[in-house]
């Protein structure tokens, strides 16, 4: 249905819904539930993709990555972490200086590159 986003949702055309969900995914990174977070953050992607919301889809494609590198290092897969974090930041550079400020997109990538 093409009023529905993926997974039944509604699409996130709401900036504060988007927001909600970022913030959703990032708490469940810091509770050691990375897969969780891809999964929610993976959602929102093919979302905007299906939505044709060419500024959203760089910015949850680097949260994507971001997430999929933290489920690699949980596992303890550090090389794969490391180049997916590397494939985050080359994704990021596809997103508006706005868009990582509002999501905080480089701090984490930063900090996540460090770990």
């Amino acid at each position: 249905d093409p009023a529905h986003g993926v997974g039944g949702r509604a699409p996130l055309t709401d900036p504060a819904a988007a927001l909600a969900e970022f913030a959703a995914a990032d708490l469940e990174i810091a509770e050691g539930r990375a897969f969780e977070a891809h999964e929610r953050l993976e959602s929102l992607w093919m979302d905007a993709r299906r939505r044709e919301a060419p500024a959203e889809v760089p910015v949850w494609r680097a949260a994507l990555l971001v997430a999929a590198a933290r489920v690699h290092a949980e596992r303890g897969r550090l090389v794969g972490a490391r180049a997916l974090y590397a494939k985050a930041l080359l994704a990021a550079r596809d997103t508006s200086p706005i868009e990582r400020g509002r999501l905080g997109l480089s701090y984490r990538l930063e900090a996540a590159l460090e770990a």
